[in-house]
């Protein structure tokens, strides 16, 4: 009777056992579940939220990798992005308007490095921090298209949409003449090859030089005129563009080497 009864024990116990450890198991298996929702892979959730956002039919999103373009001291140079993407096909006109609108909406900026356009065909890119989209868009029909082709359908629309992230590859890498150049041209609405200048002064943070923008709409740079440019944050800035006086007060902002600003004045004393 004893040897009957411990084994009812044991047999008890080890059942426990069981049951114990299918429980831990079913809860464990639960939290792996919400851990993978919550790291979802946040590509598919861009497109997902696309798809559902411009109610368009695309098809399932598939792994692809596709070619990103990005300026390294004035070259175009293409990085591979591994990414995910999908399509669709003959969608009206205005269905592909509303996904420029998605991106636009989700503070993507248009990149100008990976925009081009044709008579049938065309491909706009946008980024957001380190996450860049390709869309490559043409007549419904273009890319089985032959010569003198005429599309049986001119207001649909063919798209391919492909994202993925990047690191550093993606970044584009400008000169310091290149970053100073386009400050001048973005703010005289000129031409970066209008603008010619040269370093006559430098320390790693500042820079003295003269400029002549070669553009005859733009008054009062006839002649080389002076300028300072300081880097702030890691971005270099015109401090003064050669129009009026050189301040000390407003150089000193920028803590300037003495020898770049000994033709400064004392605005203030005057």
């Amino acid at each position: 009777m004893m040897n009957k009864n411990l084994f009812i024990l044991i047999a008890a116990f080890i059942i426990g056992l069981l049951i114990g450890a299918l429980a831990f198991s079913s809860k464990n298996n639960e939290g792996n579940s919400d851990v993978s929702k919550e790291t979802k892979d946040e590509i598919v959730i861009l497109l997902e939220n696309l798809k559902e956002k411009t109610k368009i039919d695309f098809s399932e999103i598939e792994d692809i990798e596709f070619k990103w373009n990005v300026e390294k001291n004035q070259k175009i140079e293409e990085v591979a992005i591994q990414g995910k993407g999908f399509e669709v096909k003959g969608i009206p006109t205005e269905n592909y308007e509303k996904i420029e609108v998605f991106f636009q909406d989700n503070n993507f900026e248009i990149n100008l490095q990976n925009i081009s356009s044709g008579t049938i065909s065309g491909a706009a890119g946008y980024k957001k921090e380190q996450t860049v989209c390709l869309i490559t868009e043409g007549v419904a029909g273009y890319e089985e298209a032959e010569d003198q082709w005429i599309p049986p359908e001119p207001d649909k629309r063919d798209v391919k949409i492909k994202c993925g992230k990047g690191g550093d590859e993606i970044e584009p890498i400008i000169s310091r003449d290149e970053a100073i150049k386009r400050l001048f041209a973005e703010k005289y609405s000129t031409k970066i090859s209008a603008v010619k200048i040269d370093i006559n002064k430098e320390t790693e943070n500042h820079l003295r030089g003269t400029v002549q923008i070669l553009d005859k709409s733009v008054e009062g740079f006839g002649d080389s005129l002076i300028f300072l440019a300081a880097k702030v944050y890691d971005n270099w800035e015109l401090v003064f563009d050669g129009q009026g006086i050189i301040s000390c007060e407003e150089m000193a902002k920028y803590n300037f080497p003495e020898d770049m600003i000994e033709d400064c004045e004392e605005i203030s004393a005057k």
